[in-house]
């Protein structure tokens, strides 16, 4: 038999460890600043008109409309403002002659025979009052201001760290050579 040389070979194992790239970026809340002035508002109106004509209902009744009757009234109220002051001045010179006997109760009588006047209630016929109604207007103009936006902003703060491959040796390579037994060889020889 001949002797054999052993060979024993192990591979050597290579390990890579990855670490990947790390990005940061930062930046702060931009400054913003928002005007917004007060719109400018003007209103206008005109009042409406209403016109009430009581000249026919008057008519029909027979009286006088609202500006004849309160004339009427009024002369007739400088009449007896008249009559009034000439009674009194009569009276004034009687109650200086008291002693001639006249009597204090028809003083106080002179106002029995007094009459008032009142005005009498109107209830109108339908449609004899004239009603005329005009309507008012309003004008409203809004003057609006532009609203102003300001903003600031702020520069971007970036951190880059590069990835990086570690290459290590996870198993060393090995070689083994087991040579045949020095008896082996004596008989080789011989």
């Amino acid at each position: 038999m001949i002797p054999q040389i052993q060979i024993q070979q192990v591979f050597g194992q290579i390990g890579i460890r990855y670490s990947p790239a790390h990005w940061e970026i930062h930046t702060r809340q931009a400054d913003l600043t928002i005007d917004a002035p007060a719109a400018e508002l003007t209103i206008h109106t005109i009042p409406g008109r209403l016109d009430i004509d009581q000249t026919e209902a008057f008519a029909d009744e027979g009286l006088r409309t609202p500006l004849e009757f309160s004339k009427h009234q009024a002369a007739l109220a400088r009449q007896a403002a008249a009559q009034g002051v000439a009674d009194t001045a009569d009276w004034g010179q009687r109650f200086l002659h008291i002693e001639q006997g006249d009597p204090l109760p028809q003083w106080v009588m002179r106002y029995r025979d007094h009459q008032r006047q009142f005005a009498p209630q109107l209830v109108p016929r339908p449609f004899s009052v004239k009603i005329h109604y005009q309507p008012g207007h309003v004008d409203i103009k809004a003057h609006v201001q532009p609203v102003r936006v300001s903003a600031v902003t702020h520069p971007v703060e970036v951190e880059f760290q590069p990835g990086s491959v570690h290459t290590y040796l996870a198993r060393a390579p090995q070689l083994r050579v087991i040579s045949p037994p020095m008896a082996a060889l004596a008989d080789v020889r011989a």
